[in-house]
């Protein structure tokens, strides 16, 4: 078995083809039935899948103690690495989770630089939803560790 590094590989794993692309590093064993191609298809399908719901709690970490208009929110989501949001795809997910009670447009702001900004902060049911998403990530971080340790050979 040979190990490989597709290593600065841009992959766009929404397919989109958004302005800000982010370089994914990833380690590739190949047994020399598959190939780096399968495989990187393979982990953008991986990515992406991981990426929506894991997206929607950082939207929510981030309105968990501060309340945000669309900008602000899609700023501190940019501060996080390998993370890799557009405004594009921020707003409708913004819509979505106000439609599905977990964030409320908690007032509108005058803008002079265009339209007014929507506030947006957590609900009640946000921040359940929040806590319960936070437990979970914590319980598969620690799946991930016995996995590991158990995969390591005696």
């Amino acid at each position: 078995m040979r190990q490989g590094t597709l290593s600065g590989k841009v992959l766009d794993p929404d397919g989109r083809g958004g302005r800000r692309k982010e370089a994914v590093a990833v380690r590739n064993r190949q047994d020399g039935n598959g190939d780096m191609s399968e495989n990187t298809t393979y982990i953008a399908q991986w990515i992406t899948q991981m990426r929506r719901g894991w997206l929607e709690t950082c939207i929510f970490n981030v309105l968990a103690n501060e309340e945000l208009h669309g900008y602000g929110i899609m700023l501190r989501l940019q501060e996080i690495p390998g993370l890799g949001i557009t405004e594009g795809s921020l707003y409708p997910l913004l819509s979505r989770l106000r439609l599905q009670g977990l964030l409320a447009v908690c007032r509108v702001e005058n803008s002079p630089d265009g339209p007014a900004r929507k506030i947006y902060g957590l609900t009640a049911r946000g921040r359940q939803v929040l806590a319960l998403m936070n437990d979970h990530f914590e319980l598969m971080k620690r799946q991930n560790q016995i996995a590991k340790k158990r995969s390591v050979a005696p």
